[in-house]
């Protein structure tokens, strides 16, 4: 044997979206092994284990025991939480923008299903606060957020309406854009109706050239959490199929290198929970958590990776997602409680300033208070805990949209940044 003193915070972690279930990806992105960088105490190789399955045969002595037999790697366990991190400057997406190939669109991607990135355009002319023209509507959808620049302050709002070349946003902008404002894409993430997706994890542990990790068939689910003074945080909890090591793979660990931006910091974010929300009237949110939860299940097949071909996500009903918010007492919540009053749930999170400040959304455009208000104290300050869950989005236009386009339409949750 051969120890060695492994720290485990020097290491290096890399995904990818697979293209054939349970084998790396070696293509272009993101289909290819990309660098992330998790917080690193937050990431968990140590459920990566086979199943060992017990013999009971019937014996005369109590303690004769029977060697279990091996099984499959199916059900190991991969976890890891990352900072929510703005975007660099380089890859915003205005009219002369760059989408890029960017490490934390891969896990988003893997979790919702469906991704719009795309480069933006300017105002050609604008009649209010929520209707404008826009100069080419070519990469813009329906469903989508973007960012409308008002007085050198880009400001979110979502597109409910495309009309020829009149954009229709909600909620409402806070003065009628100029002629040739800015509008920028921010990259959308939406829940795809048809969703079959798999990632490869690989880790590299610094202190020993065998202390290295290959999880493929990785399948996962997204929780987002964040609160005054924190920073943003998203976790991924799945399942690999398979893995290799711990072994010598040849993984490099270089230093590593970060392609986002700083992780944003829940300080001045605004937060909308209202019918009709309106972008001034914010609401003091002391903790939000938002629990995107899939449920993949295996199709299986006796010469597939564990004997799995793909995975299928059949999550859904009853509950699409789940929204958890500390707010300051508040009667009127057990009345809207009551009368299953429905609202709109908006969030954004800022970064920088002026026109390259850059957001995080969320964004649930149809929920109720889905369990009863709960009263917590807090350093002697009385609060209320709500949970509300997301109901198909009824604020967007549908005309002839199909496939992924209704996807992003009819979406009870999406989370976009840029």
């Amino acid at each position: 044997m051969a120890q060695s003193n492994v720290i485990a915070r020097e290491h290096r972690t890399l995904i990818g979206m697979e293209t054939t279930f349970g084998t790396t990806p070696a293509g272009s992105y993101p289909e290819v092994m990309t660098e992330i960088v998790p917080i690193h105490d937050a990431l968990h190789v140590d459920g990566l284990a086979v199943e060992m399955l017990d013999v009971n045969d019937a014996r005369v002595r109590r303690n004769d025991a029977t060697q279990p037999v091996q099984g499959l790697k199916m059900a190991s366990k991969v976890a890891m939480t990352c900072y929510a991190k703005a975007v660099a400057t380089t890859n915003i997406l205005t009219a002369a923008g760059t989408v890029g190939s960017l490490s934390q669109c891969i896990p988003f991607l893997h979790c919702f299903g469906v991704e719009h990135a795309a480069i933006g355009t300017t105002v050609s002319t604008a009649a209010s606060e929520t209707t404008f023209d826009a100069t080419s509507v070519a990469t813009l959808k329906k469903g989508t957020w973007i960012t409308v620049t008002i007085s050198g302050t880009p400001e979110p709002c979502k597109i409910t309406n495309i009309s020829t070349n009149t954009v229709t946003v909600e909620p409402a902008l806070s003065a009628t854009p100029a002629n040739g404002a800015i509008i920028r894409n921010l990259r959308t993430y939406a829940p795809a109706e048809s969703h079959s997706s798999s990632m490869t994890c690989q880790f590299a542990f610094a202190g020993d050239s065998a202390a290295q990790y290959t999880a493929n068939g990785v399948c996962a689910s997204m929780k987002i959490t964040t609160g005054f003074g924190q920073l943003v945080t998203y976790a991924l909890d799945g399942m690999a199929a398979t893995f290799t090591g711990p072994s010598a793979q040849a993984i490099a660990v270089t230093s590593v290198t970060d392609d986002m931006s700083a992780p944003f910091l829940f300080k001045e974010a605004t937060v909308l929970l209202a019918a009709s929300p309106a972008r001034a009237t914010g609401l003091v949110c002391e903790t939000l958590e938002v629990d995107f939860p899939n449920d993949w299940k295996p199709v299986r097949d006796p010469n597939g990776t564990e004997t799995i071909n793909s995975m299928v996500n059949v999550a859904g009903r009853p509950r699409a997602a789940t929204l958890k918010i500390r707010l300051r007492f508040d009667s009127a919540q057990e009345t809207a409680f009551t009368a299953e009053t429905g609202y709109s749930f908006y969030a954004w999170v800022p970064y920088g300033s002026g026109t390259t400040t850059r957001y995080l959304v969320l964004d649930m455009s149809n929920v109720k208070i889905v369990n009863k208000p709960k009263p917590v104290k807090v350093d002697e300050r009385f609060y209320l805990d709500l949970e509300l869950g997301a109901l198909k989005d009824d604020t967007v236009t549908v005309a002839a949209e199909s496939g992924t386009d209704l996807d992003l339409i009819y979406a009870p949750y999406r989370v976009a940044f840029g």
